[in-house]
């Protein structure tokens, strides 16, 4: 049975490197809004009212535009794609590209040729938490939870990058 994604189709530059997250395709969820826990209540982090349900085409425009103020160093060049299982065996993929001072962020895999790239996969469970401020990168890295791929000396340099970014205020 082949497993459906969530996403749209890869960049047209893309190459399918793996079964796991080489479908991108449209799709539907029946899942509860992703900032409410088990019991129905709000997370504090990661509540906003126009942010819409995670891992879903339209958050990642919305994340688009949330950082769209955003730059970073000219020299800084690394381009973070993140696929996400969610709970029905479906993938969502997107990534973040920082360039020149810029910062892109797209739906789908990023391109297999793409330079300076780190790959990052997890389970929705994980991804939220790590969304929300429940849990740490390094933490999901050590519970086995975050697979990386990719020159991890990269990440690191981008680091104070990364660390520098805010999203816009609605």
């Amino acid at each position: 049975m082949e497993t459906e994604s969530r996403n749209n189709p890869p960049h047209e530059d893309d190459s399918k490197s793996d079964q796991e997250s080489s479908t991108c395709k449209e799709g539907s969820t029946d899942q509860k809004n992703p900032t409410q826990d088990q019991e129905g209540s709000t997370d504090q982090k990661n509540s906003t009212q126009d942010q819409p349900e995670l891992f879903t085409n339209q958050w990642v425009d919305w994340l688009r535009d949330a950082l769209a103020d955003n730059h970073v160093e000219e020299d800084i060049t690394v381009t973070i794609e993140n696929c996400v299982t969610i709970r029905d065996g479906s993938h969502f993929c997107w990534h973040v590209r920082l360039a020149n001072g810029r910062i892109e962020v797209r739906n789908g895999r990023a391109a297999d040729n793409e330079p300076e790239k780190l790959t990052f996969k997890s389970d929705y469970d994980t991804a939220r938490a790590m969304l929300s401020g429940g849990k740490t990168v390094q933490e999901a890295f050590l519970e086995g939870k975050l697979r990386m791929g990719g020159d991890i000396r990269k990440l690191i340099a981008a680091y104070p990058a990364l660390n520098s970014l805010s999203l816009k205020k609605a």
